[in-house]
């Protein structure tokens, strides 16, 4: 994925959601969220602002992978 899809992410890790993630706020504007995709024992599951996201939810938006840097090391060389 290099650029923004409607496809919902098929691996794990973090991503960038920009619309509205579910059926009731499609009043409001569209808003970006940082989402994390995890696995589960039945797939991927979506957490938005500490909230479950559902492809069957109701709600619209685009995805983007979200590059995540490395922890900077201190100097006692822990992370």
């Amino acid at each position: 994925m290099t650029e923004w899809t409607e496809e919902w992410p098929t691996e794990p890790g973090r991503y960038w959601f920009w619309g509205q993630p579910h059926y009731g706020l499609r009043d409001l504007d569209p808003q970006l969220y940082a989402v994390i995709a995890h696995e589960t024992p039945h797939g991927l599951a979506y957490v938005a602002d500490g909230s479950l996201m559902y492809k069957g939810g109701g709600g619209w938006g685009v995805w983007y992978p979200a590059v995540v840097p490395d922890p900077p090391r201190d100097e006692g060389g822990k992370q």
